[in-house]
Formats: structure tokens, C-alpha cells, sequence
């Protein structure tokens, strides 16, 4: 069965997505629209020295013709690069009395 575009693209609309975060936010916000020919459009996060492209492992690439090309992988295809987030854990736990609500997860 064929997947049926987004309302969007079946109004004659243009998408635009807004994501100047991390290519793991870049991948997740085109995967709605990646294939569909008129949907050309799309934010580039530019700063390839932040955080934003140390936390992937893989990143989605312009080609010549300016073009993003949406990942041959499973799920986003972009996996996220722990060892680089490790120095950037703030140990957090919150509590109600003797009720752990929340804990840090352990990234290994």
C-alpha cells in the first residue's frame, strides 16, 4: 500500500521545516516529506564546531546540487554519538520524601 502524502503537500503548500539544531533533529523533522518531489526546501543547521554536530556519529550532507539526502538506515539514520555527550551530563535526581522521580540514565 502506498503511503499517502502529508495534508500539506496534497494542499499544493510548500514545507519548510525549522531545525537548526542537530542533524538527528534535521533527519526526524524530513522524514514526513523526503521523497516527495515538490517538498525541496529545508533549514540547514550550519555550525559544524557546536555540540549539535558533535552528538550525531553520522550527518546529512549537501550535495553538489544543494540537496539533503535522507538516510539509507534504520529509524532516522543518524545515531547519536554518547561518548561526546558524556562530558556534558549533569547528574540529576529528583525527589518526593524517599520517592526517586527522576535519575540521570547512565548513557553506557
Amino acid at each position: 500500500m502506498a503511503k499517502r502524502p502529508p495534508a500539506v503537500d496534497q494542499r499544493g503548500a510548500p514545507y519548510v521545516n525549522h531545525t537548526y539544531t542537530s542533524h538527528l533533529a534535521l533527519s526526524a523533522s524530513l522524514q514526513a516529506y523526503a521523497g516527495l518531489e515538490r517538498q525541496d526546501l529545508c533549514e540547514y543547521p550550519m555550525d559544524p564546531s557546536s555540540l549539535s554536530w558533535l552528538i550525531c556519529r553520522e550527518h546529512l550532507e549537501i550535495d553538489r546540487a544543494g540537496e539533503v539526502k535522507i538516510p539509507d538506515a534504520p529509524g532516522l539514520g543518524i545515531s547519536v554519538n554518547f561518548d561526546a555527550l558524556q562530558k556534558y551530563i549533569v547528574e540529576l535526581e529528583i525527589r518526593i520524601g524517599q520517592s526517586i522521580l527522576y535519575r540521570t540514565p547512565s548513557l553506557h
